[in-house]
């Protein structure tokens, strides 16, 4: 139902996003989990690293904003996308500051 490669580019967005804010933290750990939820799969990739202000959730998917100073403010916004061009969507779980960061990838499954 995707194509592999954009799928791949999606996922290796969010990794690398956890990477970056676990940089330095005590027992980083960087969580990934699918689920099917009916006639979707909900994909997972959930840090325990500082979280997302109010703010930088407010403006994730809003193209050139970023908080990394070398930050382009392009990488979420093109996984988000790619999982709209398969008919999905990526979302990030409202903040919750100290408790680390969860953004989801759902897609349609397969029949």
């Amino acid at each position: 139902m995707a194509e592999a490669v954009r799928l791949e580019q999606v996922l290796v967005n969010l990794i690398q996003n956890a990477q970056e804010v676990l940089a330095g933290h005590p027992d980083p750990e960087i969580r990934i989990s699918v689920q099917r939820r009916g006639d979707r799969i909900e994909l997972s990739v959930t840090d325990n690293g500082p979280g997302l202000t109010p703010q930088a959730w407010e403006n994730l998917f809003i193209p050139f904003s970023t908080s990394k100073a070398d930050g382009l403010g392009l990488g979420l916004v093109i996984a988000q996308g790619i999982a709209r061009d398969f008919g999905g969507d990526l979302l990030a779980d409202p903040p919750e500051p100290g408790r680390g960061a969860t953004f989801r990838v759902i897609l349609q499954a397969a029949a």
